[in-house]
């Protein structure tokens, strides 16, 4: 298959979704890579109201641009008018494990998370990558984990559950030919 030609007169950036299904036929063709998906019972986080209840600000005001909607540095999250399924979905990247929204709360909320990474937290060894030269170490490193501050700072909880979760198995994969 040649990508290549697939992106020739393609005007201006592709989006993320053309991207990735381009990259994925690049290396399945490249390396006749064959997988499949399998649910498997893993151990996951259901991310859950805290005991004395949400602590989370619902927005108000404008919407804000979309720059400013959600900002991640390690160790922080800013987010204005940000729903549950938007941090969900940042503390499965943080955490490298599946976690699930069991809060029941469905506003839109203005929050700053801050916590204090764990070595391989966050970074790409959380999806099993090497992991990224540090450019500078944590700012405190006696703060809070991520477990700390969500209840601390946001009135919420991760419970560790066992849950399905989709893997992927790779069925084939070659060493591909030289160019």
């Amino acid at each position: 298959m040649d990508i290549e030609a697939k992106a020739e007169g393609v005007q201006g950036q592709l989006a993320i979704g053309q991207t990735l299904k381009m990259l994925q036929a690049l290396i399945t063709d490249r390396f006749h890579l064959e997988v499949h998906h399998e649910t498997k019972d893993m151990t996951i986080y259901a991310l859950v109201v805290a005991k004395n209840g949400s602590k989370l600000t619902p927005h108000t005001g404008e919407p804000p641009s979309p720059t400013d909607r959600l900002r991640m540095r390690p160790g922080s999250i800013t987010a204005k008018q940000i729903g549950i399924a938007a941090l969900v979905r940042q503390l499965t990247s943080q955490l490298g494990r599946q976690v699930i929204d069991k809060t029941g709360l469905t506003g839109a909320y203005d929050f700053t998370l801050e916590w204090t990474p764990e070595p391989g937290q966050g970074g790409p060894e959380s999806i099993g990558l090497p992991p990224e030269p540090r450019l500078s170490p944590p700012s405190d490193s006696n703060g809070p984990s991520i477990f700390t501050a969500l209840q601390e700072q946001l009135g919420l909880r991760l419970d560790a559950q066992k849950g399905p979760v989709d893997v992927i198995v790779v069925d084939r994969a070659e060493k591909p030919e030289e160019n």
